[in-house]
């Protein structure tokens, strides 16, 4: 629990507007990084299944385009 509270807090942190801007890429990089450290530190999981997660939460935490 503690390390989903963390990944969140750290997604939500860096989610300033424009985050998801083609400019920002480094930005959005970054946090890629940052969410696959604290995932593999925790040893939960073989480190392509935390490459499968970690490109799951950058897509849940992209906003969708309605209409």
């Amino acid at each position: 629990m503690d390390l989903t509270v963390e990944v969140v807090d750290t997604i939500a942190a860096e989610l300033v507007p424009n985050f998801w801007r083609p400019n920002r890429q480094p930005a959005q990089d970054a946090l890629n990084t940052r969410i696959f450290e604290l995932l593999m530190k925790s040893r939960l999981l073989p480190t392509p299944q935390i490459e499968a997660l970690v490109d799951k939460l950058m897509e849940l935490a992209r906003p969708t385009m309605i209409g």
